[in-house]
């Protein structure tokens, strides 16, 4: 649906999948800039999807028309360089799935799904007060179902050219089944004493494991085309 402003549209019922929206990617070696980003997962079989992709759609159009003016059409950036774009069939958790990737320097505003006295929707800032910190995690997760506003942008610049949206707020809406994770096994019942041979361990010597690398490259190849313009 469309926003308040140009390029900008609102995402209603649409899942986070590789969600950075509390805490910033800091990418694999933890020392690139902050930057909060989220995929945002968008059924196609859902009722106002239909909507969802008209507003999007013409957002694109509208952002590329103020940036490339009447040569909109021929400077369109491929399809690999488009935010809004399909998951392959076969992907394992959302095959054929629509998806907007979006992101921002600056903190998201993340909003409750509550009203204040006031009338105004209630919201978390994880970044200046601590104490909402735990909430928002608990609330803005992978598999998550949230209301997002977006906004599309045209790039044309020395890194080339691209449709990119800034994540500007998200709202929870449901809680879903977390992705990118497993269930705690019960160390006690799984493991026994014969599994292991008797040594003296001494935790200074001990250091968490390296990352396991950047979780957006490793979904790369998952995803797949755009059908702008011409989806099925």
């Amino acid at each position: 649906m469309a926003g308040n402003k140009p390029g900008e549209v609102v995402l209603k019922n649409v899942v986070l999948s590789y969600a950075h929206v509390v805490d910033p990617d800091r990418g694999p070696e933890g020392t690139d800039d902050p930057k909060w980003r989220t995929r945002l997962m968008i059924d196609p079989e859902a009722p106002q999807t239909a909507d969802m992709m008209d507003a999007i759609e013409q957002a694109i159009v509208d952002v590329a028309k103020e940036k490339w003016g009447k040569q909109w059409e021929k400077k369109l950036p491929p399809e690999d360089r488009l935010c809004f774009r399909q998951m392959d069939e076969d992907d394992e958790y959302f095959p054929g799935w629509w998806f907007v990737q979006a992101s921002t320097r600056t903190p998201p505003l993340l909003v409750l799904p509550t009203k204040g006295p006031d009338g105004r929707w209630q919201t978390l800032d994880p970044q200046n007060r601590p104490a909402d910190k735990d909430k928002a995690l608990e609330l803005f997760y992978s598999g998550a179902r949230v209301n997002a506003v977006v906004q599309f942008w045209a790039q044309d610049n020395k890194f080339g050219r691209r449709i990119n949206a800034f994540l500007n707020a998200v709202q929870f809406r449901a809680h879903g089944e977390r992705l990118g994770g497993v269930a705690t096994p019960d160390v006690d019942s799984v493991f026994s004493d014969d599994d292991v041979e008797a040594v003296e361990f001494d935790e200074t010597d001990y250091e968490d494991p390296e990352d396991g690398g950047d979780e957006e490259e490793a979904a790369g190849a998952s995803a797949g085309r755009s059908r702008l313009f011409g989806r099925r």
